[in-house]
């Protein structure tokens, strides 16, 4: 048995590539695909429009320079490429990204599916397989 003062230590480098640390998608319960769509927001009788980022069957990542709160709830409706009937759901803000954050994150929210139709969800899970991860 090597005495541990003496064991080699290993460069961070070296930990990511024997999978050390493990990658935030490797905990994610749905697949997640890059797309730029124009989401929109009612809030208070008015419409916000936001940009994501990416989109999973479970939710999506809207940039915004405002974020909502966590916990705030929202009634959201998108189009997905090459679609014509529009995803409906609504969803609630489970993360946010603050603008001038130092990691040089997109400032935006990341927000859950909380009520959607099974048939939405399913168009989204369609979307992602046949544009391929990246």
């Amino acid at each position: 048995m090597k005495n541990r003062s003496t064991r080699r230590k290993h460069s961070f480098l070296h930990r990511m590539k024997i999978g050390y640390y493990r990658h935030i998608s490797d905990r994610r319960r749905y697949l997640r695909k890059p797309i730029r769509v124009k989401v929109t927001e009612k809030v208070s009788g008015l419409f916000e429009h936001f940009a994501s980022t990416n989109i999973s069957a479970g939710g999506m990542f809207l940039k915004s320079d405002r974020p909502f709160a966590i916990g705030a709830n929202l009634k959201i409706e998108f189009l997905l490429p090459g679609d014509e009937d529009p995803v409906q759901a609504d969803a609630q803000v489970v993360r946010t990204t603050p603008p001038g954050n130092f990691h040089d994150y997109c400032a935006g929210m990341g927000i859950v599916f909380t009520a959607i139709e099974e048939e939405d969800r399913k168009r989204i899970e369609e979307f992602i397989k046949r544009s391929g991860l990246s």
